[in-house]
């Protein structure tokens, strides 16, 4: 195996004793120890596609690290980034240290096996994110221009509704009442009376003896499927008392409190990405290197 480099503040190095274990050959840094993001702009060149591509190890909780961890677990994490750092390894230094910002985030994913794929959380408000984005702040632009590169792959992951107004993903969606905007409707059974082809909800058919009686011929409603035939097709808002056959398809905007019918709700997709063959050959030089880097990574 290969040895790689880490890059890691001096006092933090002394403090976690990676010294003897390991050398500081700048063309061989593939990994960076920080207690802080921020410290990475003084250890690799901030403009390089190094610097973006890089796992990190960090100390505190920020999500462009690859790992957080306490100083007790830095030696398992080096363990569980090894792979990606040997991978960064086999790519030509001209591709590390290269000041295209996209290069840096198609550098990034193909020693991640090559996939960057959405989380999905309620914590975001448009549900799927990318924790990249903590890393890359114009990530969107970035992915477009290296789709229309023919370097990155976009694929289908999932079709979200999005309020109209805040465009957050946190909504309820739910039946409603199509008068009063209502969601507070039932199902209503319906009978209907075969011989006079009255069709009611049941409580209209109901007399104060309990008997079924048709409220327009006044017929007693003896012999379910010989008298009359019951249905659930009506619906009744509790709110105003409307019935209807059909409720409408409402929402609800759990951060602005937007509320509406569904069609005002806007449809976006989201998709992941994924690093084509040729965008595989640039990082790594060509395609056999590239499908030994990522099935190999020592």
């Amino acid at each position: 195996m290969s040895s790689i480099d880490i890059a890691v503040p001096l006092p933090l190095r002394n403090s976690l004793q990676l010294d003897a274990a390991y050398g500081t050959d700048a063309s061989k840094v593939t990994l960076a120890i920080v207690e802080h993001w921020s410290d990475l702009n003084g250890l690799v060149d901030s403009a390089s596609a190094l610097h973006h591509s890089i796992p990190v190890i960090s100390l505190d909780q920020s999500d462009a690290a690859d790992v957080a961890v306490g100083a007790g677990e830095v030696a398992s994490a080096i363990e569980t980034l090894r792979p990606i750092a040997h991978r960064l390894l086999k790519v030509p230094e001209q591709i590390r240290y290269s000041e295209d910002p996209a290069l840096g985030l198609l550098l990034y994913i193909a020693v991640r096996h090559g996939v960057m794929q959405p989380e999905f959380s309620f914590r975001h408000p448009q549900i799927a994110n990318f924790r990249e984005r903590a890393r890359f702040p114009n990530l969107d632009e970035v992915c477009t221009e290296l789709v229309s590169r023919g370097h990155l792959l976009a694929k289908f992951s999932e079709r979200l509704n999005h309020c109209p107004n805040c465009l957050s993903a946190r909504i309820l969606v739910r039946d409603q009442c199509h008068h009063c905007a209502s969601s507070r409707i039932r199902d209503r059974a319906v009978i209907h009376h075969y011989q006079c082809a009255t069709q009611a909800p049941e409580q209209q058919f109901q007399n104060e003896d309990g008997q079924l009686r048709c409220p327009k011929c006044r017929r007693f409603l003896n012999n379910v499927s010989v008298d009359y035939e019951v249905s659930t097709e009506l619906c009744e808002c509790e709110a105003c008392g409307e019935l209807s056959q059909h409720p409408d398809v409402g929402f609800r905007c759990t951060d602005c409190g937007l509320a509406g019918v569904g069609q005002a709700l806007l449809e976006k997709d989201v998709e992941s990405f994924l690093v084509t063959a040729a965008g595989m050959a640039l990082v790594f030089g060509s395609e056999d290197e590239a499908v030994g880097a990522v099935s190999s990574p020592e």
